[in-house]
């Protein structure tokens, strides 16, 4: 897993070298790189406590980006580990909504963004036995901003 995008290039030759690490990783198997982005914040007074004090939201957007590959060639195996490790990142996500503990992260994948996932078509690489799926999954992680302006 990335903290953050490890290859800055164009959109195109970034997918590309992803899928690539994923591929030298998978070893007759399957395997998926995750890369977490968080691509907006949005920070909302929701309360006003006098003129010097403020409670702040913070909402992050968190993306994990998802390359899988599988290089064994078969496509319902293929998929059916992609969607493995999907849902077990579902079940982290929603098995914790305060990572860190609630002075870091007040809310994660909860409320009206709960956790959404998105997946493109199955592809195969040049030689065609190598099975790519790119997708991502996206959720908002909240945290309370107290401080004094």
């Amino acid at each position: 897993m990335f903290p953050s995008r490890p290859v800055i290039a164009e959109e195109s030759a970034y997918v590309q070298t992803m899928s690539g690490m994923a591929i030298e990783t998978s070893d007759a198997g399957s395997c998926c790189m995750i890369v977490v982005n968080m691509p907006r914040d949005k920070r909302r007074r929701i309360a006003v406590q006098g003129r010097g004090s403020v409670d702040d939201m913070n909402k992050h957007s968190i993306v994990l980006e998802l390359f899988f590959a599988c290089t064994s060639g078969k496509g319902l195996s293929a998929q059916d580990d992609y969607d493995s490790i999907v849902d077990a990142l579902f079940i982290a996500i929603r098995a914790n909504p305060t990572p860190g503990g609630s002075a870091v992260v007040w809310s994660a994948g909860e409320f009206d963004a709960g956790v959404a996932h998105d997946q493109s078509q199955p592809y195969t690489d040049d030689d065609g036995l190598t099975i790519l799926i790119n997708g991502g999954i996206k959720y908002e992680a909240w945290n309370r901003m107290l401080d004094h302006v």
